[in-house]
């Protein structure tokens, strides 16, 4: 494979070095490797009638807009050891098969791997024009794809997080012990706790980040309202945003550990209330509940909510640091979340008259945000019942 490097500059705002290169289409491929589809999850491949003619055209030798690509942040420094020495910077560039993110040009790679597959011959002399970004920390890589991605060109607010976490990965699973981050095609089956989908987290974040469990809106105004506070946001408030939302994302995987630990081992229904419930396998299955979507998104958004309220900055880890004690302690075939009362009130929901997931969705915003604000100072029964007002 050969590179040849076209230039360098610096993001002055993000002080982020980025290095404009060309290499021909087959050494791309080659240094993309087949591995650049596990960065996309839940990003599908876009059946989008251009695409057709760009294939075409590409196969005549047409010049494709420039690839932006990322090193992963943990192997950022080695570049960036590098920059001035052009030599060093093309090897270590040409070694980076497996460690590249592609934050722009998904499609137009898929392209290009479809032609290669159908046995088509690129000509030595058809370049493709790239862009490194190299970028260790995450307030500024939040900042890039959120902010300024949004100000160059119409990308949803959820393809950039989707992005995001695409990039940062790795970093979250070693920072927060146990923790493993799936995709969909790895199968949605969970036999163990602190294991989360890729698109359920996305959807946490995104909550987080608009303090709502409602991400996408009918109303394209009220929409658009909606994220522009995101986007007025410096690099540092979105930094401390996500190590805030990491801080409760490590307590959450807790909860859920003992979660699933204590509903396992459930047996029969011992509950002997007014809430009782028949069904004596519910509160077993209720052991994955942390790892539903509803659950992340109504959590997420309603923690962010509460933390921004003045003098109540802290209600949140207090509220989790006391129903992480009443987890630990609690006896066996104890039904300490409530979820005998729970699913009781959602049992009574009429999906005629409301739609089922939306209103599960608001009766634990509601109720996540009522114990919240109480410190955890509250039974959850109660919080859930009000949940439901």
């Amino acid at each position: 494979m050969e590179i040849n490097i076209l230039g360098k500059t610096v993001d002055l705002r993000t002080n982020t070095p980025v290095i404009y290169a060309q290499m021909s289409v087959s050494d791309y491929l080659i240094l993309i490797g087949d591995e650049f589809e596990n960065f996309r999850f839940q990003r599908k491949r876009v059946n989008y009638k251009p695409y057709i003619r760009m294939k075409e055209d590409i196969s005549k030798g047409a010049l494709l807009p420039s690839i932006t690509l990322a090193i992963k942040p943990e192997l950022t420094n080695s570049v960036k050891n590098v920059l001035e020495n052009e030599l060093s910077l093309k090897e270590i560039l040409l070694k980076q098969k497996g460690n590249l993110n592609i934050l722009d040009g998904l499609q137009r790679t898929y392209i290009l791997k479809d032609l290669k597959l159908e046995g088509f011959q690129f000509r030595s002399d058809q370049e493709v024009l790239l862009e490194f970004w190299i970028e260790g920390e995450i307030k500024h890589l939040i900042y890039r794809l959120i902010v300024l991605n949004a100000g160059q060109k119409r990308m949803s607010m959820r393809h950039q997080v989707e992005i995001l976490f695409l990039t940062i990965r790795e970093s979250l699973e070693k920072e927060i012990p146990e923790i493993t981050i799936h995709s969909q095609k790895e199968g949605t089956r969970r036999n163990t706790y602190k294991k989360y989908a890729f698109d359920n987290l996305v959807m946490a974040y995104q909550s987080f980040l608009l303090k709502s469990t409602e991400v996408k809106r009918s109303n394209l105004v009220a929409q658009e309202m909606m994220e522009n506070d995101i986007l007025d946001s410096t690099a540092e408030d979105l930094g401390e945003d996500f190590e805030l939302f990491k801080k409760y994302l490590a307590l959450y995987a807790n909860l859920d550990e003992l979660t699933y630990n204590l509903y396992s081992n459930f047996r029969g229904n011992s509950l002997g209330s007014e809430w009782e419930i028949k069904d004596d396998d519910i509160l077993p299955s209720m052991k994955n509940w942390f790892s539903e979507e509803n659950v992340m998104t109504a959590f997420f958004a309603s923690a962010s909510k509460v933390s921004r309220i003045p003098n109540k900055e802290n209600n949140v880890s207090q509220a989790l640091t006391v129903l992480k004690d009443k987890m630990q302690n609690a006896e066996p075939n104890s039904d300490p979340l409530e979820f005998g009362v729970l699913l009781r009130i959602l049992n009574g929901f009429n999906p005629k008259k409301v739609s089922i997931e939306y209103a599960t969705r608001q009766l634990l915003f509601r109720g996540f945000e009522e114990y919240f604000r109480e410190r955890g100072e509250i039974e959850l029964s109660n919080c859930w019942i009000q949940g439901a007002d």
